[in-house]
């Protein structure tokens, strides 16, 4: 059974318990006060809520773990600040590779940071 097959077995139920409740007009009693058609519902109702809440539980709970587990809250990528414009010309003279360019950048910040 699917989540939306046990959806459907969910709702059906909770229309089916909670009917006599809403509607008692329309559930009669006779003369012993013993009324067949409410209890029927009642039980069938019980019956189906809980079908239907088992296999909700059994099949959406693992998927909502999956998912949770697999949310990112935060979707920011974070970069070193380009700080070209600070340095002279000089200090970038002898690095050719990115690489180089940007341990010497990630090194300028650590020792601005150290000594503010």
């Amino acid at each position: 059974m699917k989540i939306a097959h046990a959806f459907g077995f969910f709702s059906v139920g909770s229309v089916m318990f909670f009917s006599p409740a809403v509607w008692p007009e329309f559930f009669w009693c006779d003369a012993s006060g013993s009324n067949t058609s409410e209890l029927w519902l009642i039980v069938n109702g019980m019956v189906q809520i809980l079908m239907g809440a088992c296999t909700m539980a059994v099949n959406a709970v693992p998927a909502l773990a999956r998912v949770v587990a697999a949310w990112e809250p935060v979707m920011f990528e974070f970069e070193t600040a380009d700080l070209r414009w600070a340095l002279p010309e000089s200090f970038f003279a002898d690095l050719e590779a990115a690489d180089e360019v940007s341990i010497a950048l990630r090194l300028q910040q650590q020792l601005m940071a150290g000594h503010a």
